[in-house]
């Protein structure tokens, strides 16, 4: 708490609400829903409160919250050279399995950016590592995919609360079995719903722009 006397509004980052789920993480897959905005607009999506109710009746899974911080905590946290955490536990978001994004608005894409440098994770897909987390994102703007491709490893296109627990349960199974990142990946694509971009292959024109796009053989 000490740390937080210094930036505007700490009850951002405290995590310590009423109704807050707070489990044993042994065992548990570890899900960081992240509302890339401060935390007053995240806590009013409500689909943040419908998949964190939905994920926290499953005994295997424990979801938590993340929000992109105030830029005061942002340039503390680089000064201090500490992660952005969850804030039922205060687990880095590195040390997730699962870190989902809601693309509520193009606005927030840069935010998306901010939260993943601050959380120790590989901003672009394909530097990510097998024990790194599986990013995925879902929301309005999972209709159009295609500007976040190279951060995103997976999209859920579609009404998120009927995908995410398939989505929990796969990811859960094969990292349990010590299963590889690419994988998980390859999994992931064969669920209804879900896009892995790392699967498919773009053809673009001499303007740059994605004309084509088709899995790859």
């Amino acid at each position: 708490m000490k740390n937080l006397v210094s930036v505007e509004k700490p009850v951002r980052y405290i995590g310590s609400e009423w109704n807050a789920v707070h489990k044993d993480p042994q065992g548990k897959l570890r899900f960081a829903f992240v509302y890339p905005d401060v935390y007053e607009v995240g806590m009013s999506f409500l689909g943040l409160q419908l998949l964190y109710g939905l994920l926290n009746k499953e005994e295997t899974i424990w979801c938590e919250r993340a929000f992109a911080p105030w830029p005061d905590r942002e340039a503390q946290l680089r000064q201090e050279k500490k992660r952005l955490c969850v804030l039922e536990s205060g687990t880095p978001l590195h040390e997730m399995n699962i870190v989902g994004f809601a693309l509520q608005h193009e606005m927030l894409y840069t935010n998306i950016l901010t939260v993943l440098d601050l959380g120790g994770i590989s901003i672009i897909a394909e530097q990510r590592r097998d024990d790194d987390p599986i990013v995925i994102a879902g929301g309005p703007c999972a209709y159009n995919p295609m500007p976040l491709v190279d951060f995103m490893d997976a999209f859920a296109v579609g009404e998120g609360e009927e995908v995410i627990l398939e989505i929990c349960g796969c990811v859960k199974r094969l990292r349990d079995a010590r299963a590889q990142r690419s994988e998980i990946l390859c999994e992931l694509g064969k669920i209804p719903g879900v896009f892995v971009p790392s699967l498919y292959e773009t053809v673009t024109n001499r303007l740059g722009e994605t004309i084509l796009l088709h899995p790859k053989t």
